[in-house]
């Protein structure tokens, strides 16, 4: 719970945008209720069914976990790669474009749909090497 807290403070509604989050928040309070229940409720046959769910919950966290940890050394290789140890960046033009476009995506409001769509459309573009492709529809014309 604390480190959601720190996370929602850091990263305000960015946190919340990732649907990742969402599911590591939901299984927290989830495990966190039910330990209470298990503190402080009978010890009847269902209730004990029902706490076994714990075991699932506790699953499905270290994956999260796993899939947060993988994203940590994604985004340290990458920035490792930005710097030499003289300061030099050494990515590339395309690199550099496609993470601006993508901070871009990530810190617009999403209600601004068409203006993440088009974000998105560009980050495709680049990234599938269609950007110089014309698209030509001879029915049209």
């Amino acid at each position: 719970m604390i480190e959601i807290f720190f996370h929602l403070v850091g990263y305000r509604i960015l946190y919340i945008k990732d649907l990742w989050n969402i599911v590591d928040v939901i299984v927290i309070i989830l495990s966190l209720l039910m330990v209470l229940m298990d503190l402080f409720m009978d010890k009847r046959p269902r209730v004990k069914n029902f706490l076994r769910l714990r075991g699932l919950f506790r699953l499905v966290r270290i994956f999260i976990l796993v899939r947060k940890l993988n994203a940590v050394r994604v985004r340290n290789e990458i920035r490792k790669r930005k710097k030499t140890g003289k300061g030099i960046d050494m990515r590339s033009p395309l690199e550099k474009v496609m993470e601006i476009l993508g901070g871009l995506r990530d810190i617009i409001d999403p209600a601004e749909r068409k203006l993440v769509e088009d974000i998105n459309y560009c980050i495709k573009m680049i990234s599938s090497n269609r950007l110089y492709e014309a698209d030509i529809d001879l029915d049209q014309a």
